[in-house]
């Protein structure tokens, strides 16, 4: 079975990164290996697969793991703001995948908004 490669780059020096998949995009996360480990399951990935995790235009490989050990795990800090991993925990409302980031996309103004309601067809 091949391996599921990941390529991340950072987004304007702003410790968050784009994920690709495949030349796709898959997010927009701090912790990338992980959320888009999760993303991935949701998408029909086989957690039994491996996923690495290079940076955009490096040699190396940052992370390696199975991906539904990925999956399983975030990131926090400690009381001391160290970094380390924890059981992911799904929190209740919200999405197994964190939000993409936004492209450019102007924000919705609400449901009753005659602004973003549907072009009516010409009858």
């Amino acid at each position: 079975m091949s391996d599921i490669i990941m390529i991340v780059s950072e987004v304007d020096n702003s410790g968050r990164y784009d994920a690709h998949v495949d030349g796709r995009y898959l997010l927009t996360s701090a912790q990338p290996f992980l959320d888009g480990a999760r993303a991935l399951i949701g998408h029909g990935y086989d957690p039994t697969r491996r996923l690495v995790m290079p940076r955009a235009n490096r040699e190396h490989v940052d992370l390696v793991a199975p991906l539904g050990i990925a999956a399983g795990l975030t990131v926090e800090s400690t009381r001391s703001g160290r970094p380390t991993f924890r059981p992911y925990r799904r929190r209740v409302g919200v999405d197994s995948a964190p939000p993409a980031r936004s492209r450019d996309v102007p924000a919705t103004r609400g449901l009753n908004s005659t602004e973003n309601a549907p072009a009516k067809a010409a009858a």
